[in-house]
């Protein structure tokens, strides 16, 4: 991988909604991630000035927690 495109990360999904996958995200993905969410927002003439509120879920390690 050219030195470019660090750092990396491994990302895995749990397959709660199908196949579990395992994939390594990489800094130059984050930064056409950035690129086109902000495209996407403007496309949609979003008011840049309001509020915005994003959910996401981001764990590094599995755990048990009794609902």
């Amino acid at each position: 991988m050219p030195a470019s495109h660090l750092p990396c990360q491994l990302q895995k999904s749990s397959g709660s909604t199908g196949t579990p996958v395992a994939l390594w995200r990489i800094a130059l993905n984050q930064l056409f991630w950035k690129a086109y969410t902000i495209r996407e927002h403007q496309w949609h003439q979003r008011d840049a000035s309001a509020h915005l509120a994003v959910m996401r879920l981001s764990i590094k390690e599995p755990f048990d927690k009794p609902y």
